[in-house]
């Protein structure tokens, strides 16, 4: 196998000095070895770094602005399931609001049965997400793959954008009149 020559080469300097001080000395002493080579992409190191991690960064930037997207849709998803179910309960809310229910207990009632459901997807998202860690690993950095932190994390805004989107109808649900929801027709 032929001996080819390298198409690009590198030289790197340490100094303890302002490393773009360095660059103009390095240029004479590369231009007295060779007049006719080429100096090209002259960068400190930590540039160099940047460059190298674009890519990861975009990445990381893509995936954050997809989970953004998901987390809204989530959101509105469940918003709107909650507030569909409540509409659909209305008369019954006003039956158990004139039989004495108060306000409180409704909006109790309206929460815990929309958090069971948030709290039934957080479960098994972590166990999809045991499933698919060892897939992920690769593309983590920093963090591992079955890190107890960013897991109670991710529950905890779960929980919390549950929480929100439950409030709102059950909000709505704990106000109803009970003479208007009697009355009211399907």
């Amino acid at each position: 196998m032929p001996d080819w020559p390298a198409a690009v080469m590198a030289i790197v300097l340490f100094t303890a000095a302002d490393p773009e001080t360095a660059v103009a000395p390095a240029r004479q002493i590369i231009a007295q070895l060779d007049p006719d080579l080429p100096i090209f992409g002259v960068r400190t190191m930590a540039a160099q770094l940047q460059h190298s991690l674009w890519k990861r960064r975009a990445y990381s930037w893509l995936f954050a602005a997809f989970a953004a997207v998901a987390i809204v849709l989530a959101a509105a998803g469940i918003y709107g399931v909650i507030s569909f179910g409540v509409s659909r309960r209305t008369r019954e809310i006003g039956i158990r609001m004139a039989l004495g229910a108060r306000p409180s207990q409704v909006l109790r009632t309206v929460l815990a049965s929309g958090m069971t459901v948030a709290g039934i997807g957080a479960v098994a998202g972590l166990i999809a997400s045991q499933f698919t860690a060892r897939l992920l690993q690769s593309l983590l950095f920093g963090v591992s793959a079955h890190d107890v932190a960013a897991y109670a994390a991710v529950v905890a805004g779960v929980a919390a954008i549950g929480f929100l989107t439950n409030y709102i109808p059950a909000r709505r649900a704990s106000r109803v009149d009970p003479a208007n929801a009697l009355r009211f027709e399907r």
